[in-house]
This record gives structure tokens, sequence and C-alpha cells, in this order.
């Protein structure tokens, strides 16, 4: 076999070489300019247009120059010149070939056949997003940021401490360095930033009464505030800085909203989806017949059938599967994980349900024609 590919390869080389192609003054096809002409095969354009457009968008920008330009179109009639002469050889009709742009084809008529299925089904509602914006109005508030400097003390210098603070002339600061029995505060000399009313102060620990005291007390870098008795202590403090909470505008959040629930809904639409083609073909994945050390599966074990279905595209082997994980371990997953593999398996169980689903709704039928597809059984 390698030397019957070695010679079709120096005859495609030849061909190539021999290729009568020409790019002289352009011609035109429906108002269409001839860019180039291939024994009959002719490159529009439209056609080196639609290929610059379909290449992913950061090489875009370096193939719209004429140079690059050029380039595009050198690909193309390589791409159309080996095509021409696959055919004349008949390579396309070899099994291997048949089923390699078979197997290619699944992801490109797998995304189409899914696309048409969403675009049946209705879009998010502006009142569906207006709705969740005023229930869940707490994702959308930025909480209030509030500042303090915090003494915690014990209730045997209660009356002390109450007296100190009192006095117009009190040293706060020397307040916390000789009575703070709070370590955590006292290190920073009881400031406390950033307290957001979330019921968690750092420093001190859940305490929503305290935070309930600071909340409701006024901004004074003179007044200090208590004593407060809650279950974290006994508590004084002076208020700093109060930034209060900002609810975020509709308008400001709205496209976010529809993107999650847009997210949310095809998520839900795909496990719906999905659950109803796996009864309708009656897909059995044998579990137990996969081993504890799949790295050590015998070469006659790889043809070992582990999902089955009523599509021949459904069937799934356990060299398959090493495959799909030693894929897997190239994109850096942890396939030794229980749970990596189980999603691994699915993923390539889904791939194949759907693609059988994408045949029988004739997709590579009515889309022989999506650029995507030729380009598929082209390469």
């Amino acid at each position: 076999m390698k030397r019957k590919i070695f010679h079709i390869t120096i005859f495609i080389i030849l061909a190539l070489v021999c290729a009568s192609v020409s790019a002289q003054a352009p011609k035109t096809k429906d108002s269409d300019p001839i860019l180039v002409e291939i024994k009959g095969y002719d490159i529009m354009t439209s056609d080196l247009l639609k290929k610059i457009e379909n290449l992913p968008t950061l090489n875009q920008s370096r193939f719209k120059s004429v140079e690059g330009q050029h380039q595009i179109l050198d690909m193309m009639v390589t791409e159309q010149v080996f095509l021409k002469n696959a055919d004349e050889l008949g390579i396309k009709q070899l099994e291997e070939v048949k089923e390699a742009i078979h197997l290619a084809l699944r992801p490109v008529a797998n995304e189409i056949h899914y696309a048409e299925l969403l675009d049946k089904e209705p879009a998010v509602t502006a009142a569906e997003i207006k709705k969740n914006y005023n229930d869940n109005i707490q994702n959308f508030t930025i909480p209030p940021k509030i500042t303090i400097q915090h003494l915690q003390i014990d209730s045997e210098e209660l009356s002390v401490i109450s007296e100190m603070a009192k006095s117009e002339h009190a040293d706060f600061v020397a307040m916390i360095r000789e009575h703070s029995k709070n370590p955590q505060t006292a290190a920073s000399l009881g400031l406390i930033r950033n307290i957001r009313l979330n019921g968690n102060i750092v420093g001190i620990g859940n305490d929503p009464k305290l935070e309930g005291y600071i909340d409701k007390a006024t901004v004074s870098e003179e007044v200090i505030h208590g004593p407060f008795t809650t279950e974290t202590g006994i508590h004084f403090f002076k208020k700093i800085e109060h930034e209060p909470a900002i609810v975020r505008p509709f308008e400001d959040v709205a496209l976010d909203i529809e993107s999650r629930l847009t997210s949310a809904k095809d998520q839900e639409f795909y496990a719906k989806y999905m659950d109803s083609q796996y009864k309708k073909y009656a897909v059995v994945t044998h579990k137990d017949l996969i081993p504890e050390n799949i790295y050590e599966v015998s070469s006659s074990e790889m043809q070992v059938v582990i999902t089955e279905g009523k599509h021949p595209d459904i069937r799934f082997t356990l060299g398959e599967y090493l495959a799909a994980l030693r894929s897997a371990m190239q994109e850096r997953e942890d396939i030794d994980q229980p749970h990596v593999r189980e999603r691994i398996l699915k993923r390539e169980v889904d791939s194949r349900v759907m693609y059988a689903a994408a045949q029988d709704a004739k997709v590579l039928e009515r889309k022989k024609d999506d650029y995507q597809m030729q380009q598929t059984t082209i390469s």
C-alpha cells in the first residue's frame, strides 16, 4: 500500500506541473471575475473571498493583501489539481479513503445539523431577560465598600473602655494597641477594609448583627461607635469610609443576561435532544468491557465494540476510545481521573449519535454544496 501511495503522489506532482492553468486577462461569469481556469473549472473572485472569510479570524488580515491573496489562490489551484487527478486515479473510490472522508464529515455535519435544530427553537424574549434582571437584582448589584477601625475587648474592661471612648480626646489607636483582644485586627491597628455587608467581616468572621451596626453608623474620623455586644464579642469602631451599593442599570447588563439565558436554554435543549436520540437509536455502552488499564489491551481487543445502536455509525470500539484518550492527553487533560474518562466517553458517543441523526436528516445530501462540506471532501 505504501508503494501504491508513493506512485500516486508522484503522479499527482507530475500532473500539477503539467496542468493547464491559465491566469491571464480576467474573464467574468455573471459579473464575477474568473481568476483561474483549470481544464474547465473556474476559480472565481467570490471563491477566493469566501476562502479567506472561512480562515480563522486571527489569520484573515494577513491574507487580505495582494500577496496574501496570491498565496491563497495558489493553494486553491493546488487543491483543485490534486482533486482532479485524485478523481482520475480513482483514489476517492478506495475504501480507506471513503472511510476517511466519512469520518472527516462527522463534525461538519453535526455542526450543521445542530445549528438547524437550534434555529427552530424559540429565542430568549425581552420579557424573560427583564424578569431575570428583576428576580436576581442582587446579582447585578455592586456591593458597598466600607472601611472601619476596630477594637474588640473582654467584658471585664467594658466600663473602662466605654468611658475612654466617650472622651473627646480619646486616642483610639492607643486604645487598640493596649486593649484589643483580637490579634488579627490589632495587627493592622484595627483597620478593616472592604466590608461588603455580605455576612463576613475580615478578622472578625460571620457577624450579621455587627454588620447592621456598621451599616447604620455615621462616617466620622472622630466618633467612636460602641459598645456593641454580639456573638463574636464586644466591639467598638470608627467608620472611616462608606461607598454605597450600586445597582447596575438594566441596559448595561441586558446583553450578558441574554447570552447566559441563551446558553442555558441551549444546554437544556441539547440534553433533552440527545436523550431522545439515545432512546431512538437504542444506544448501549458496555462499560464492563472497558478494562481498568486500557493501555495494556491487545491488538485483537482493539476491535471490541463498547458502544452500539440502531445505526452503523454509532459503533464505537475500544481502540477508538483509546485513541480519544490519547488525544485528550495531548491536550493536557488528566485522563487518569475517572470523571475525565467518563466525560470523554460521553463526548465521543454523543458525536456518533448526533452524526446518525444528521444523516437521517439528510444533512450530507442537502448540504453537499456547503463550503465546509466541500472543503472537507477536497482535503
